[in-house]
């Protein structure tokens, strides 16, 4: 199917899904008194497999879509504007973290985008042995470079390239919740624009992921 065919299809299913949601809820509303505990606990997997189907399509078109360039932003601001934004998840998880950039250059306007999965995943997979550092470099090479590492749970080497596929998990839903697509979308977005998306193994311990992206011009 081609991107498009996908976009409406899924849109279509988000639309039953809904209504299928709101009639469990009504009668959740309208006969919780009456209903068997086992029969009001049917009704509440149903709903939450719904929206998790939801969700998932939602993940899905994202990835379909993830890709071209819709307008520039200053590196330098838009990094800024990305740590206040992550600002209460980064409090949350207790994250450390170092701003090592002063770019003057224009980026993308949706690497934003791209870095604020980044730091959700190295929040989440963060390690319970020690607290959570985060640090973000860019430099200029074959384009614009960002370098996001942490000190989190890490990735075994035979599976760097492969936490880029789209489905592929390391962890089950039980551990960390999430659809295996936020990676696989990142490099794609990336891709669009003619960039690159790589991780390695850090020195010690958790992740880098090096972002490559050309300098763009215009506003």
């Amino acid at each position: 199917m081609t991107p498009e065919v996908n976009f409406k299809f899924a849109h279509d299913v988000r639309t039953y899904l809904r209504t299928v949601v709101t009639r469990i809820q009504l009668v959740q509303n309208s006969a919780a008194a009456i209903l068997p505990p086992v029969d009001r606990e049917m009704l509440q997997e149903a709903a939450t497999a719904a929206r998790d189907i939801d969700g998932l399509l939602s993940a899905m078109t994202a990835y379909w879509e993830g890709t071209g360039e819709d307008g520039t932003a200053n590196l330098g601001l838009l990094l800024r504007g990305l740590l206040l934004d992550r600002k209460a998840a980064l409090a949350e998880a207790g994250a450390e973290v170092a701003l090592v950039s002063d770019l003057d250059v224009n980026v993308p306007a949706s690497l934003k985008n791209v870095l604020k999965e980044l730091i959700t995943n190295a929040c989440r997979f963060r390690s319970t042995e020690r607290p959570l550092r985060i640090d973000i470099t860019s430099r200029i090479g074959n384009g614009v470079e960002i370098e996001m590492r942490d000190n989190g749970l890490g990735v075994d080497p035979a599976y760097l390239e492969k936490i880029f596929a789209p489905f592929f998990r390391l962890h089950s839903r039980d551990e960390f919740p999430g659809y295996g697509l936020g990676l696989a979308t990142c490099r794609r977005i990336v891709s669009g624009w003619g960039g690159s998306m790589v991780a390695e193994i850090a020195p010690e311990h958790g992740l880098i992921v090096r972002v490559r992206v050309p300098v763009s011009t215009g506003q």
